[in-house]
């Protein structure tokens, strides 16, 4: 049975590129950008420290959707999801 990821909660950011509407297909693309405002940053930062010091391979994943970057340890057994939304 596949284990849960836990997560270390959500910085919403102001932009993911490429955007939805990039004219390249997903296959061409080498590199992603996050744009953020300082407060999110030092947001990210304070999630990606969290995790460091609990696991030591993270995942983080962005949402082009809805803005949203998630960080979240790889899938573990008997691991708890706990989400934090951040403002």
């Amino acid at each position: 049975m596949a284990g849960r990821r836990k997560s270390y909660g959500n910085v919403k950011c102001k932009r993911i590129y490429p955007t939805l509407n990039s004219a390249k297909q997903i296959s061409e693309l080498k590199t992603i950008a996050v744009q953020l405002t300082q407060d999110q940053a030092i947001d990210l930062a304070k999630k990606l420290l969290a995790a460091t010091q609990q696991s030591k391979l993270i995942d983080v994943t962005g949402f082009r959707l809805k803005n949203l970057i998630s960080v979240t340890s790889p899938p573990t057994a008997g691991t708890s999801i706990v989400e934090v939304k951040s403002r």
